[in-house]
């Protein structure tokens, strides 16, 4: 006697199939806004620091820091959307061990012009003076990851050198990243990219002498329907090496060291 199949079971094995398909096939994922859109976040980076000064070590530092960024997108050009980044409302507490309390101070706003090209990358040419620190900030708040050159599909990785001389506030960078689409998801109920990055690079600072090693981690999501990014996390660690200078009067400073370790989280607000 033959059996027959319940056509519910067919139902399922389609779809089983059909969302097995679709996880497999390639997708381009670009950043190409439309003139106009203006999304704003939470970004909060909380840090623990030490100061090692002539081999001695120092009192930990903790740290929080936490503001509302804008993105602006004005206009078309031919390297890609120039955007508006601006950060408001920023605050810093700083604690330590003996502290009655944290020490609160609020950050001065400030706003900058960028171009993005198609990856999300910032692009040096023609930007205004405060571009180079904005860009900064920008590579910190999207996870450090910039979009692929080619489709790609869950469990392909992509790998991408980044270079910046430094203006203004802004270190000096030469970072390398691999990133890795995890798989398509929903976030925020939008139809988002899971990207997980690898990074690590070095840093001289502009506010001071010293050359900082960085390494760390990070996990975005991004609405390739939309093209913005919807959440992101980074890990990192940062380990700042200033060494011994001769001062005016022919003495020498002592050379020190600091490490901090830092959780940068990003957040589209709703």
């Amino acid at each position: 006697m033959r059996r027959r199949v319940a056509p519910i079971a067919f139902g399922l094995t389609a779809a089983w199939l059909a969302a097995l398909c679709a996880s497999a096939q390639a997708i381009t994922l670009r950043y190409t806004p439309k003139v106009g859109t203006k999304v704003a976040y939470d970004y909060t980076v909380s840090s623990t620091g030490e100061t090692a000064l002539g081999g001695t070590n120092g009192v930990p530092m903790q740290s929080t820091t936490h503001m509302t960024t804008t993105l602006t997108v004005l206009a078309k050009t031919p390297q890609g959307v120039r955007v508006e980044m601006a950060r408001r409302n920023g605050s810093l507490s700083t604690s330590a061990p003996g502290w009655k309390s944290p020490m609160t101070r609020k950050l001065p706003d400030r706003a900058g012009t960028l171009v993005l090209d198609e990856r999300g990358q910032t692009q040096q040419a023609g930007q205004d003076p405060k571009a180079a620190a904005m860009s900064d900030d920008l590579l910190k708040m999207t996870g450090f990851s910039v979009l692929p050159r080619k489709d790609v599909k869950p469990g392909d990785t992509w790998s991408d050198t980044l270079e910046t001389t430094g203006r203004g506030a802004a270190p000096a960078m030469k970072m390398a990243f691999t990133s890795r689409l995890v798989g398509l998801t929903t976030r925020q109920g939008r139809r988002c990219a899971k990207i997980s990055t690898t990074f690590k690079g070095t840093m001289t600072g502009a506010e001071g002498p010293g050359t900082g090693n960085v390494q760390g981690s990070a996990v975005q999501y991004y609405d390739y329907e939309k093209s913005l990014w919807v959440e992101a996390e980074a890990k990192m660690t940062e380990t700042i090496t200033v060494p011994p200078r001769q001062t005016k009067d022919g003495g020498k400073t002592r050379g020190s060291s600091f490490v901090m370790k830092s959780t940068a989280t990003t957040k589209l607000k709703k």
